[in-house]
């Protein structure tokens, strides 16, 4: 049998981040304080570059026009410098425009306090460069940015902040470009944050949140590129987080892991020939958490180089629809005693394809469906591998297929079920179904064009419980047959119906070590060399 792959993953989730957000600039009394702030944000690690004793509020009032660069639009009466705050927190009688010129700031507010609402379009290959960046920074306050056209670009040398406590909106378009370090959308509980990227670049030299711990959604589309080592979605225990990456060319680049709810909600849709990759690939990995994504479309694809597991702790959800694609490496379906992992394949050209094994319910509870056309490929097959693990696939219609390159299990050490239907079709080397002592096996194989080939043997009863039912026109294939092999092991096999048939190139054996039981009815057949 194979063996838990996961250990050394399951030991390192102990490095688990609060689920909790305790954000050390709340207390307002620093809020106009330009040296508290300074050493509140030091005291917090929140910014690596020291900052400056000369440190100054430059605040805009758009008294003159737009123009950053008017230093009548600012109180005192300067344009910031590198090494000044700029507070962008009001709207008239101008909001602010950089246009085809560079900026500099320490840090930039767009909407710093409660009350605060502040705007900002960088336009015609402008620039900013700052150290950090804030949208939206304190509770009641609101920011929406506007990064628009080829050369035009926002810059920070440290991480960018969209709804740190308040509201924040930021659209990079036509070719525009943000970075930073790391990015964090929605970073406490109230916050909301929506970023979209279109026609544009958002890089990230380290991670991407998606709600910290508040609601944050990010929008790719129209080739629009965003980057990072790790990305997450719904991170903290109340955050609700989604993605959509929309149309060709749109890509979600995470160099490390992808994790979509955290201890939170997160939610990815790939549609319209996106692609999201990464390394490890973790739907719903702590308790309490949920996760979904949506792979819909031809031309849309999900790349795990590595783990993919779906339901790691928590609950997660995987659908591959309409032609959409998902590859991994190793996969699971309810990893964790008490996790809930499920994945849809529907549709022609719908695929998930794996370089190693699939285990449908690890030590947890797992469902596969596949169906109008969908396929799943993998190495070895395993349906309910642990003790107390649940696991069902269903395998329904013409074209729909479950390849496995090497074994099949149905009932590792757990009770797992498999259901071929309406021409369904599965296929493996060796097929054990009630593999291990304690395990319960069930397959059901239904309908004409529905089918089972094992290029090997094919145990029912192989030292656990199992059983197999051949109905209405269905077919099972298999060179060796064994009903009850093992010692105290129970097989049962039913073929029943006309054109209900189980081929056995070779021998058939009913009841070796263990019990074994054969009903042939309504004109069922077996066939073998030799009994």
């Amino acid at each position: 049998m194979p063996q838990n792959t996961f250990g050394s993953r399951k030991a390192t989730l102990a490095s688990t981040v609060p689920t909790k957000y305790v954000n050390p600039l709340r207390d307002h009394r620093h809020m106009a304080s330009v040296s508290s702030l300074a050493l509140m944000l030091g005291a917090a690690g929140i910014m690596a570059t020291t900052l400056p004793a000369s440190a100054a509020d430059v605040t805009w009032t758009g008294a003159i026009s737009t123009d950053w660069f008017d230093p009548g639009n600012w109180t005192p009466v300067a344009v910031p410098g590198a090494t000044d705050y700029a507070n962008l927190n009001t709207l008239t009688p101008n909001p602010t425009v950089i246009s085809g010129a560079n900026a500099n700031a320490l840090l930039v507010f767009v909407g710093r306090n409660a009350g605060d609402v502040g705007a900002l379009t960088i336009s015609n290959g402008g620039t900013l460069s700052d150290s950090q960046g804030g949208v939206g920074r304190f509770a009641g306050s609101i920011g929406t940015v506007t990064v628009t056209g080829a050369g035009s670009a926002w810059l920070h040398a440290d991480d960018f902040y969209v709804a740190a406590e308040g509201t924040g909106t930021i659209s990079i378009l036509n070719g525009g470009l943000i970075s930073n370090v790391r990015g964090i959308l929605a970073d406490s509980d109230d916050a909301v944050a929506v970023l979209s990227v279109d026609g544009s670049t958002w890089t990230n030299s380290s991670t991407l949140t998606v709600a910290s711990f508040g609601t944050g959604t990010l929008n790719i589309s129209n080739g629009g590129k965003v980057s990072d080592t790790d990305g997450t979605i719904g991170k903290g225990d109340v955050s609700n987080g989604t993605v959509s990456v929309d149309g060709t060319g749109s890509t979600w680049s995470n160099s490390g892991s992808l994790t979509v709810a955290d201890n939170g909600t997160g939610n990815l849709a790939i549609t319209n020939g996106g692609a999201v990759s990464n390394v490890t690939g973790t739907i719903g990995w702590h308790a309490g958490s949920s996760g979904t994504v949506t792979v819909d479309g031809g031309g849309s694809v999900w790349s795990n180089s590595a783990d993919m597991v779906v339901g790691y702790y928590g609950t997660g959800a995987l659908n591959i629809l309409n032609g959409g694609g998902v590859s991994f490496g190793t996969g699971v379906l309810g990893y964790i005693g008490g996790s809930i992992g499920s994945a849809t394949v529907d549709g022609g050209g719908s695929n998930w394809t794996g370089g190693s094994s699939l285990y449908v319910g690890f030590n947890g509870t797992g469902t596969l469906s596949v169906s109008n056309g969908g396929t799943v490929s993998n190495a070895e097959g395993t349906i309910a591998l642990s003790s107390g693990s649940n696991g069902v696939v269903f395998v329904e219609g013409a074209g729909s297929a479950w390849t496995n390159n090497g074994d099949l299990t149905v009932g590792g050490y757990g009770t797992g079920t498999l259901g071929i239907s309406q021409g369904g079709a599965v296929s493996d080397i060796l097929g054990h179904v009630g593999s291990l002592a304690g395990s319960a096996g069930f397959v059901l194989v239904s309908g004409a064009g529905s089918i089972w080939t094992n290029s090997s043997a094919l145990f029912v009863g192989e030292q656990g419980t199992g059983t197999l039912t051949v109905t209405n026109g269905g077919a099972v294939n298999s060179d060796l047959g064994f009903v009850g092999y093992g010692v105290d092991s129970v097989g049962t096999v039913a073929v029943d119906g006309a054109g209900s048939k189980w081929t056995n190139s070779s021998d058939l054996f009913v009841g070796g070590g263990g019990t074994g039981k054969l009903t042939i009815s309504n004109g069922g057949a077996v066939s073998n060399a030799k009994g």
